[in-house]
C-alpha cells in the first residue's frame, strides 16, 4: 500500500519542481531577430550580429557599405586611391568592392566571423577575378571605420603582387 502511494506522490513533486524552473528565454520569445534565444541569450544566425540590446538584427555586410578612401603598399610601390573603393551589399554575408586597389574594376567579397576570440571581430574574405581577369585572394578586417588587410593580385599574364591595404570609410 506504501509503494502505492510513494509513487504518485514522487512524480508529482517531481512535475511541481519541473514546472518551478524559470524560463530563461520567457523574457526573449519572439524578440530575437534573426537569432533563436539559448539559456537566455539571443544566439545570432550566420551573417548577423547582436545590437546594444542583444538583438540580431545587424548584417555583418552592412557594416561594411559605403566609399573609402587609403592606400595600398605593395612592392611595385604605394598607392593611394584616385577614387573612392566603394562597396555595396549582394547578400546579408556578401560585398562587392568597386575600385579595390584602385583597379577601376569590381571583385566580390565574403563576410564572415573572423577566427579570433573577439566575439564581434568580422573578416572579409576577397577571392574574386575581376573583369580584366586579375585574381584576387586576400582578407581584411573592419575596426572602428577602417577596414585594413593584405591580398594577392595575379595579372592575366600570371605575375603576382601581394599588397597591404588600410581604407578608411567616409
Amino acid at each position: 500500500m506504501i509503494k502505492k502511494l510513494l509513487f504518485p506522490a514522487l512524480l508529482g513533486a517531481m512535475t511541481m519542481f519541473a514546472a518551478c524552473e524559470a524560463d530563461p528565454c520567457k523574457d526573449l520569445d519572439g524578440k530575437c531577430g534573426t537569432g533563436t534565444c539559448f539559456e537566455g541569450t539571443c544566439v545570432c544566425d550566420e551573417g548577423y550580429e547582436a545590437d546594444a540590446e542583444g538583438i540580431c538584427n545587424v548584417e555583418w555586410a552592412a557594416k561594411f557599405v559605403g566609399s573609402y578612401t587609403g592606400q595600398d603598399v605593395c612592392p611595385s610601390g604605394t598607392y593611394t586611391l584616385n577614387a573612392p573603393a566603394v562597396v555595396t551589399k549582394t547578400a546579408v554575408d556578401k560585398i562587392s568592392i568597386a575600385n579595390f586597389g584602385g583597379f577601376e574594376s569590381v571583385v566580390k567579397a565574403t563576410v564572415t566571423k573572423a577566427a579570433t576570440t573577439d566575439a564581434s571581430a568580422i573578416l572579409l574574405v576577397i577571392d574574386d577575378t575581376d573583369p580584366a581577369g586579375r585574381k584576387f585572394i586576400g582578407t581584411a578586417t573592419m575596426s572602428n571605420k577602417t577596414v585594413g588587410g593584405s591580398y594577392t593580385v595575379t595579372f592575366p599574364d600570371n605575375t603576382s603582387e601581394s599588397c597591404t591595404f588600410s581604407y578608411t570609410q567616409q
